[in-house]
C-alpha cells in the first residue's frame, strides 16, 4: 500500500496554503479536492492585512493586489436616512503604528485568491490538487492513517502519516474522527445574495454601505460598477429563488432612489451558521479553516482565519516530519489556534445577531440607538483602532502558548507569541523590508544594535549569536555600515530595543522569544530545550 506523509483534503484557499507550506519545506503530500473544477463565484471577498502579510512570504503579492480594490470608506443608512459617512484617510499612520506595508483590507474575490494561491503552489512543487477525487474511510491507528481516496469507479488505498481537513463546513475528515463535537447552530434567517452592476445618484468611490431598518441590506463594491449586494431575506416564505428585481425594490425602500441595478451575475440564497469545533486535532486527524469553524461574513474573518490556521499548522508538522521536535509539538496546533477561532465565532455572532436580529431589543439598538452612537463609536479613536485590530487579525498572538517566552527584564512591545511587525530597511540589495527576511519560511534570528551610546558593535553581536547554533541571523543596525541598517531607528523603537536585543522569529512570523542581548544565554538554553537543529 503506498505511503506518504499528509493528505490534504480540500483545495480553497485553506488547503492550498497548506500546500504550499508543505511543498516549501519539502514535505512528501498530496492534496484531493471533490470539485471537478474551480469556482468562479466571488464567496469570500476579504483579504485582511495580516492575511496579506503572511502572503508576502510567498513573494510579490502586487499580482493579487492589482486585481483587488480597497474599500475607500463606509456610508450607513438607518431608517431611510444617511447617518455616516466616514472616508477613509492616509493609511501611513495605520502602516507606522503596526508596521505593516498592508494596513487595508483587500476586496478580491474568493477565485482571486485561489489564482493566486496556485500560481505559488506550482512555483514550488509539482504537487497540484487532484480533483473530482473524495476522501472516503478514513481510519487511524496508532502508526498511521488509512484512507481510500475514490475518483469515479477509481478507488484508491494508501496510508500516510497525518490527514488534513481543509473541506468546508461539511468535512469528511472531521467525521472520520471520533474525537472532533461540531457545536452551534444555524440562524433562523434566510439570508440572499446578488452580484450584479450598479448606476448610482451620487459617485459611492468604492464604500462599502451599510443600510440598516426593518432588514438589513449591506453593498460592498467589487470591480468597477460591480457591487455585492446580501442581506436578511425580506421575501417572506416563499420557495422562489430571489430575482434583480427583489434587491432592487429593497434597495429603495432602505436608500430610496439612490441606486439602479442591472446585469445580474450571481443570485442566491442560503442559510448561515456559528459552529467550532472543540478541537482542531484528533490523533493524527487535523482541522482547518471551515472544517473547524463556520460562522456569518461580518468583519471579513472566514477566508483569512482558515489560511492562517494553515500556516500554523504547516510548519509543526514539517518539524515533526522532519525529526525536529516530538509528535506532541503538533499539539500547540490547536493550543494556538482554537482560541482565534473562538473569538472569531463569538464576534462575528455577536455584530451579525445586532445586524440582522428582528427581536425588540437588537431592533431598537439598531434602528433608535444606531443613528445616534455610531458617529460617536466612530470618532472615538480607542474604538475604531480596536474595531480595526480585530478585523485587521494584526493583533493576533499567542502569549498563552508553551512554546513562546520572553526574556527577563525585557518590558518592550513586542512579547514572545506576538507577530513580528515590519519596516524599512537598507541592505546590501538597497532599500526592502524586514519581512523579506521571511521568505525563507525559516526560523530567523534578528539582532538589534540598540540606538545611540547603547550600539552594540557588529563584532559583539556574532559573538552572542555563536551559542545559538546553525541558524540565519541578521544584524538590524542603526549603523549605516553595519548589517541592515534602520535609517530612522524605527524598527528599534517599534520592538522596543534603545539596548542591544534579539528575536527569534518562528517561520510562521510570529515572535518565539525575544529579549536583551545579554541575556541570549536564555535563548540558547530555551532552544536546547525545545528544538533540534539540523546540524
Amino acid at each position: 500500500m503506498p505511503e506518504i506523509d499528509v493528505i490534504v483534503v480540500g483545495a480553497g484557499p485553506t488547503g492550498l496554503t497548506l500546500a504550499i507550506e508543505l511543498a516549501a519545506r519539502k514535505v512528501d503530500f498530496r492534496i484531493v479536492e471533490s470539485r471537478e473544477e474551480v469556482s468562479d463565484k466571488s464567496r469570500a471577498l476579504v483579504v485582511q492585512p495580516r492575511t496579506q502579510e503572511l502572503l508576502y512570504r510567498y513573494g510579490d503579492v502586487q499580482e493579487l493586489v492589482s486585481r483587488a480594490r480597497q474599500p475607500t470608506g463606509i456610508a450607513t443608512w438607518i431608517n431611510q436616512k444617511p447617518v455616516l459617512d466616514i472616508t477613509f484617510g492616509s493609511s501611513d499612520e495605520l502602516a507606522r503604528e503596526y508596521g505593516t506595508d498592508f494596513p487595508r483590507p483587500l476586496l478580491a474575490s474568493q477565485a482571486e485568491t485561489e489564482c493566486f494561491l496556485s500560481k505559488r503552489l506550482e512555483e514550488v512543487s509539482k504537487v497540484l490538487p487532484e480533483r473530482g477525487i473524495t476522501a472516503q474511510s478514513i481510519t487511524q491507528d496508532e502508526t498511521g492513517v488509512s484512507v481510500t481516496l475514490k475518483r469515479g469507479s477509481n478507488v484508491e488505498k494508501l496510508r500516510c502519516k497525518y490527514v488534513v481537513g481543509a473541506d468546508g463546513s461539511n468535512s469528511t475528515v472531521r467525521e472520520a474522527g471520533t474525537k472532533f463535537q461540531f457545536k452551534g447552530a444555524e440562524y433562523p434567517q434566510e439570508f440572499l445574495l446578488c452580484d450584479c452592476r450598479a448606476k448610482w445618484k451620487q459617485p459611492q468611490e468604492g464604500k462599502a454601505m451599510f443600510m440598516l431598518g426593518q432588514g438589513s441590506l449591506i453593498v460592498i463594491p467589487l470591480d468597477d460598477d460591480v457591487i455585492r449586494l446580501a442581506g436578511s431575506s425580506w421575501l417572506g416564505k416563499t420557495e422562489r429563488d430571489p430575482t434583480l428585481q427583489d434587491f432592487q425594490d429593497q434597495l429603495d425602500k432602505m436608500a430610496p432612489g439612490q441606486g439602479e441595478l442591472f446585469d445580474p451575475i450571481w443570485l442566491s440564497k442560503f442559510h448561515l451558521s456559528n459552529r467550532g469545533v472543540n478541537s482542531y486535532q484528533d490523533g493524527r486527524l487535523f482541522l482547518a479553516g471551515d472544517s473547524a469553524h463556520v460562522h456569518s461574513p461580518a468583519g471579513g474573518q472566514g477566508m483569512n482565519t482558515g489560511i492562517q490556521d494553515s500556516i500554523n499548522l504547516g510548519w509543526k508538522l514539517a518539524e515533526v516530519l522532519k525529526c525536529r521536535r516530538d509528535p506532541e509539538f503538533l499539539d500547540t496546533y490547536n493550543n494556538e489556534r482554537s482560541p482565534v477561532g473562538k473569538t472569531v465565532l463569538a464576534r462575528t455572532d455577536r455584530i451579525f445577531t445586532v445586524m440582522t436580529s428582528q427581536n425588540f431589543v437588537a431592533t431598537f439598538l439598531r434602528n433608535y440607538l444606531g443613528p445616534i452612537i455610531q458617529p460617536l463609536i466612530f470618532k472615538d479613536s480607542d474604538r475604531w483602532k480596536m474595531a480595526y485590530r480585530f478585523s485587521s487579525q494584526l493583533h493576533i498572538r499567542y502569549r498563552k502558548s508553551d512554546i513562546v517566552a520572553t526574556g527577563s527584564n525585557f518590558s518592550g512591545p513586542v512579547r514572545g507569541g506576538d507577530r513580528a511587525p515590519n519596516g524599512t530597511l537598507i541592505g546590501p540589495d538597497g532599500q526592502g523590508k524586514l519581512h523579506d527576511l521571511f521568505r525563507s519560511l525559516d526560523y530567523q534570528l534578528l539582532l538589534f544594535t540598540g540606538l545611540g551610546e547603547n550600539c552594540a558593535s557588529e563584532k559583539e553581536l556574532n559573538a552572542a549569536a555563536s551559542g545559538c547554533g546553525p541558524i540565519d541571523v541578521h544584524i538590524i543596525s542603526s549603523q549605516e555600515d553595519v548589517g541592515y541598517f534602520d535609517q530612522d531607528g524605527s524598527l528599534h523603537k517599534l520592538y522596543g530595543f534603545d539596548n542591544p536585543g534579539y528575536v527569534y522569529v518562528r517561520p510562521d512570523a510570529y515572535t518565539e522569544h525575544v529579549g536583551l542581548l545579554h541575556r541570549i544565554g536564555e535563548l540558547e538554553t530555551w532552544m536546547a530545550k525545545n528544538r533540534q537543529v539540523d546540524a
